[in-house]
C-alpha cells in the first residue's frame, strides 16, 4: 500500500494511529539508536540474582572416544610398546561440555551413542559430572587415535 501511494499515504496512516508528526517517530528511532553509548559493559559484574542460571546444551552428531597411546620412541614398522593409555569422551560438544563443567557450569551433553564406546562415553561423561541424554543407536561409537611419542629427539 505504501510503495504505491507514497509518502501520504504513509503520513495519512500515521495520523490514524495517533502520530500526528514524524519528528515523534524519529526522536524515538534515535533513543534506540545502536552505538558504543548503548553497548552493555561485558566486563562489569553483574548483580546476584534469584533467577534461574543459564543453561548450556552441547548437542553433539558425531561423538567419539578419543584413545591416546604414550610411547617412548615410536618405530614405523616395528613393535611398539605402549607405556600409557588414556580413554577420555570426545567429541566437539563432549570437549565444550567438559570445558563449560570445569568453567563451574552445568551443561548437558545431548548425542548419539551405541555399543559398548558408546556406553564407555556415557559414562564417561556422568564420571565427570555432566548430565547426558543419549540417544542409542545401531552403529558403535566411534574411536579416535592419538599416538604420542615421548622420546626426546
Amino acid at each position: 500500500m505504501f510503495v504505491r501511494n507514497g509518502a501520504n499515504a504513509l503520513q495519512e496512516w500515521l495520523e490514524t494511529q495517533g502520530v500526528q508528526n514524524m519528528q515523534s517517530i524519529n526522536k524515538s528511532l534515535k533513543a534506540a539508536t545502536r552505538g558504543p553509548n548503548n553497548i552493555p559493559q561485558m566486563n562489569k559484574p553483574v548483580a546476584l540474582s534469584s533467577a534461574p542460571a543459564t543453561a548450556f546444551y552441547c548437542v553433539s552428531l558425531n561423538p567419539a572416544i578419543d584413545t591416546r597411546l604414550i610411547l617412548k620412541g615410536f618405530l614405523p614398522g616395528r613393535v611398539n610398546r605402549v607405556e600409557e593409555v588414556y580413554r577420555t569422551p570426545g567429541g566437539k560438544a563432549a570437549h565444550v561440555a567438559m570445558a563449560l563443567k570445569g568453567l563451574g557450569a552445568t551443561p548437558t551433553w545431548i548425542g548419539f551413542s551405541g555399543g559398548a564406546t558408546g556406553s564407555e562415553l556415557i559414562a564417561g561423561l556422568r564420571r565427570l559430572g555432566i548430565e547426558t541424554l543419549p540417544i542409542s543407536t545401531g552403529q558403535p561409537t566411534r574411536v579416535n587415535l592419538e599416538i604420542v611419542d615421548t622420546r626426546e629427539k
